[in-house]
């Protein structure tokens, strides 16, 4: 189990103290969560409407009210299944499921546009889509890896064109020239801003303190927070326990191979983060389960 304090100084762009949880909990009800639900999500989320909005927009905030507005937009006049935005990461996650080309990706984009009524909000291409689901903020990094698994070319390592370890070259043209493919690599989602919306939405952030104020079920163990283990962790950190929203997470791998020892060995192995903080049936949920590496 891992765990993170909250309380980082706000000038790095880390958490901050401006939420606050009643003492009186009440388990609040758990909705499902729907796609046509984007507008609630994203002004909730992002504190739209609150006292605290400073006079002129900066960057974040210019960048929150285009995507506000792309949430209220319907796709096309009459329109009620499908905004801007929601349409917009329905098609990237067929694209991602089916493993098609962008080129493909643009001809059903403008297929959509010759079989829709004018005007409307459909993109033109695969970059413009990509562009709009970015401003959720939500990124990834790739890090080329060594393919003997002896390292990461990350930070200090970053320019480094073959393994210091074992010697091999870290890119398939072999002189780290020009725009060759690196032979390995990993998709790395930072988990601090996912984290964040967690306590940026209402709902979600008082679910965070669950863990200690739910009913303990004599005899049965409903969720890790029952467990021993869990309790013998607040007896040794008390310094962690006091703050309730401190997150405890389980680092969860879907199986892997580091040795190749299988007969047919496999090179993709996610990493997912369960936040613990939360009710049983929230912890493995797919909105809630983050992909981490």
């Amino acid at each position: 189990m891992y765990d993170i304090h909250r309380g980082e100084d706000t000038s790095s762009g880390g958490w901050n103290e401006t939420s606050t949880v009643d003492n009186d909990y009440e388990e609040p009800d758990i909705g499902g969560y729907h796609h046509h639900h984007m507008y609630a999500m994203v002004s909730d989320a992002l504190r739209y409407g609150k006292s605290n909005v400073v006079d002129g927009p900066n960057v974040n905030a210019t960048s929150f009210y285009n995507l506000l507005q792309a949430t209220q937009q319907p796709l096309y006049e009459g329109c009620s299944n499908y905004s801007e935005l929601s349409a917009a990461t329905r098609l990237l996650s067929i694209k991602s499921v089916h493993n098609t080309l962008n080129r493909y990706f643009d001809d059903v984009l403008h297929l959509m546009q010759d079989t829709t009524p004018t005007p409307n909000c459909i993109a033109y291409n695969f970059n413009v889509v990509k562009k709009k689901v970015k401003e959720l903020r939500l990124d990834y990094k790739n890090i080329h890896c060594c393919r003997n698994g002896c390292m990461l070319y990350y930070k200090q390592d970053e320019h480094l064109t073959s393994c210091k370890f074992c010697g091999f070259d870290r890119f398939k043209g072999g002189n780290g020239c020009g725009k060759n493919s690196p032979v390995t690599k990993m998709h790395y989602m930072p988990l601090i801003p996912r984290l964040q919306r967690l306590y940026a939405s209402k709902t979600s952030a008082a679910h965070m303190v669950w863990h200690k104020y739910h009913a303990i079920q004599t005899g049965q163990l409903t969720h890790p927070s029952d467990a021993e283990a869990w309790k013998h962790f607040d007896r040794t950190f008390e310094s962690f326990v006091v703050k309730l929203r401190n997150v405890r997470l389980g680092l969860c791998a879907d199986g892997f191979n580091p040795y190749s020892n299988v007969a047919k060995p496999y090179s993709v192995w996610p990493i997912m983060i369960c936040v613990y903080n939360l009710l049983p049936h929230l912890c493995m949920t797919s909105r809630i389960c983050f992909f981490h590496l």
